[in-house]
């Protein structure tokens, strides 16, 4: 009698493990903001639902960010987070992106054999009240599936209407084990050590040129900057310096359960107006 207790308490131990395991789902979420320079249309409303399989989207970040520049017409896109997490079914998972001000919030549902279903709204602008977009959607485990929204305007002026932003979800049976991570999650952000201010060219300064450049650039897990792209350009020259200046750059690594790791980051450079000399009191 207590051999036959056990084996069903063994039994109901082994259920409830499968059970617990099948209610769960891997999902990889990266945020993206795009930009679009004042001379150059939109080919399609950034509030269109990309599904698969037509749209053939890319589960890797370097393919997915190409993938919106060709796809969108957009001039570039920077990566503002990523999330790699195991999520249980019925319950909704949050990811936050720029200062919080862009809150993504899956729900997944299953649904049959290498099937999936998932509510997803993504709410914007100050504390994130605003529901930019909500959608449910379906489809097969291993596929991407992408929605836009418009980026709420901050106060520093560093998001405008050209900049839509894009959230790729890819539902996965296990989590992948990318060479270079996105920054968000359980990868925390590498800490700048070391920065080196670019030279103003005097040209641009003399004739009161300014605009803002922001990089995409991978830091590795020594602390380097290893690669560098520029995704929103600006007047060649200050394109010029703030490179220069970049590729001197020191950090901290970044971090994932304690051990360094390379990760995608992005860079704002900004080059103000200069003060006329004239217009400075003592």
């Amino acid at each position: 009698m207590t051999n036959t207790v056990r084996v069903g308490t063994l039994v109901a131990s082994l259920f409830l493990a499968v059970t617990a395991h099948s209610q769960e789902l891997s999902i990889e979420t990266n945020v993206f903001q795009g930009f679009r320079s004042a001379a150059r249309t939109a080919q399609t409303s950034p509030l269109v639902h990309y599904l698969p399989p037509a749209s053939g989207w890319s589960t890797e970040i370097a393919s997915q960010r190409q993938q919106l520049r060709e796809v969108l017409g957009l001039d570039g896109a920077a990566l503002l987070t990523g999330d790699r997490a195991t999520i249980a079914y019925g319950v909704p998972h949050r990811i936050e992106a720029m200062r919080g001000q862009i809150v993504v919030s899956v729900l997944p549902r299953p649904s049959g054999k290498g099937m999936m279903e998932f509510d997803v709204t993504i709410t914007s602008g100050k504390d994130a009240q605003a529901v930019t977009t909500s959608a449910s959607v379906s489809g097969r485990v291993g596929s991407t599936f992408v929605l836009g929204g418009r980026t709420p305007t901050l106060p520093d002026g560093w998001a405008t209407a050209d900049s839509p932003f894009f959230v790729f979800i890819t539902p996965l049976e296990r989590l992948s084990v990318p060479a270079v991570w996105p920054v968000g999650g359980e990868v925390t952000a590498p800490r700048e050590i070391s920065r080196v201010k670019p030279d103003f060219p005097p040209d641009a300064k003399r004739e009161g040129r300014t605009g803002a450049v922001i990089f995409e650039v991978v830091v590795d897990a020594s602390g380097a900057v290893t690669s560098v792209e520029i995704v929103r350009h600006a007047d060649p020259d200050l394109e010029q310096a703030a490179l220069t200046a970049v590729k001197q750059w020191r950090y901290e690594p970044a971090t994932r359960n304690g051990a360094p790791v390379a990760v995608w980051f992005s860079i704002t450079m900004r080059f103000p107006r200069p003060v006329a000399a004239d217009s400075v009191r003592p």
